[in-house]
């Protein structure tokens, strides 16, 4: 499950890109769509709109008084690989060159996630030396080429040039997506999500939590060949499907969830997880009495992450990384947990960007602290993963 940007150009093969895109979506991608002008004349923003669930923007730089002048920045932010399919010579070289007067060649040169790009052309047009020199530059800036295959053209030409085809691409993207490999054989455990605790039958007390950044730092797990396990609470979510998945909706059930998938090698305490529970639970509806208050006497609750991270019976994992969401004293508190739970890595994010689709996050270890500043929930999962990537190396 990944968030592919597709650009698709003025080629007559434009219209093979709407299975493409719908072939994505079955395999859990999310899909972002810009349509050139010149892919206008081929394929109309209603087709992929009615027969896909694509964001689907146009390629103008500014639309109109309401655009967001930041989308170019976003978008590349946003999505982990970019996909040129198919592509023009015009477009390659515009590429090569380095413009940017349209969305979709902004949004390239802001990008440093990678890029595939499919080249559909005439034969003569794909061998000109220009484009050939063209190609070669963007494959020195390490662009992955899906090479035109031979046989009979739009023009009837026959040559290298056709486009390679659906089933092609979408081996070349799960290879890119997935086949990095720097953690296979490596098993990790997730818990995300948010608990709840039952204060009666209808009642409960709670955190919020999607679980959606637990879901992209499972889905990055994956792709670099971990085996990855998800203990979730309540989601509002899409998980990767390539990981085993348990459900766990209070804090006992999520500590023995954990404890069941020991040993582990990196055990990621990413849940919501209520810090106190009512000491007595209810049996009946607690009921309300005109101008009386309730009061509930509330003890703490079991502290997953502190006990996996305690654990001193050989089960300890390799790693173990919390997160703590704090409203003050940031660092002083982030090091305090990281102590008292014995944790590796702790990710400290700040309450005052609760609601924001990114928050203010700084990497706690026990001798040095790498301070992130504002990241996307995506950048935040793609810096984890390489901070215990290079974190296993070293201690290895």
């Amino acid at each position: 499950m990944a968030k592919l940007l597709v650009i698709i150009t003025g080629s007559i093969a434009a219209y093979k890109s709407i299975d493409l895109v719908r072939e994505l979506e079955k395999k859990g991608h999310e899909i972002s769509i810009i349509l050139t002008e010149s892919a206008k004349h081929f394929v109309s923003p209603l087709t992929y709109s009615s027969l896909t669930k694509a964001i689907i923007y146009n390629d103008y730089v500014f639309e109109d008084s309401h655009y967001n002048p930041m989308l170019h920045i976003e978008l590349a932010k946003n999505h982990e690989l970019v996909l040129v399919v198919p592509a023009t010579a015009d477009y390659i070289a515009k590429m090569a060159i380095g413009l940017g007067d349209t969305l979709s060649l902004c949004t390239l040169l802001v990008n440093s996630n990678k890029v595939l790009i499919a080249p559909a052309m005439n034969p003569r047009m794909l061998f000109h030396p220009a484009t050939q020199n063209n190609v070669a530059v963007l494959r020195d800036r390490n662009v992955e080429i899906a090479e035109p295959i031979y046989g009979s053209t739009a023009c009837k030409d026959i040559g290298y040039g056709k486009y390679i085809g659906n089933e092609a691409i979408l081996e070349l993207v799960d290879k890119m997506l997935y086949n990095n490999g720097r953690l296979k054989g490596i098993k990790v455990t997730i818990t995300l999500g948010s608990t709840k605790e039952m204060l009666d039958p209808v009642r409960f007390l709670g955190n919020t939590s999607s679980g959606k950044l637990g879901a992209l730092i499972a889905s990055r797990l994956i792709r670099e060949g971990a085996e990855v396990t998800i203990i979730a609470g309540n989601i509002t979510c899409e998980l990767p499907r390539e990981a085993k998945v348990i459900r766990a909706f209070s804090a006992e059930e999520m500590l023995k969830s954990s404890l069941s998938k020991l040993p582990t090698d990196i055990f990621i305490g990413c849940a919501a997880i209520c810090d106190f529970k009512p000491l007595i639970y209810s049996q009946n509806k607690i009921k309300k009495k005109t101008g009386e208050n309730v009061a509930i006497e509330f003890i703490p609750n079991t502290d997953v992450v502190a006990t996996i991270g305690g654990r001193t019976d050989g089960k300890r994992p390799q790693l173990v990384v919390g997160f703590a969401l704090e409203s003050e004293n940031y660092i002083e508190n982030a090091k305090n947990k990281l102590k008292y739970k014995n944790l590796d890595l702790l990710v400290l994010n700040k309450v005052a960007f609760l609601e924001e689709s990114f928050n203010d996050y700084t990497l706690v270890y026990r001798d040095y602290i790498e301070e992130l500043g504002r990241l996307e929930k995506p950048e935040l999962a793609t810096t984890l993963v390489e901070a215990l990537i290079n974190k296993l190396q070293r201690n290895s």
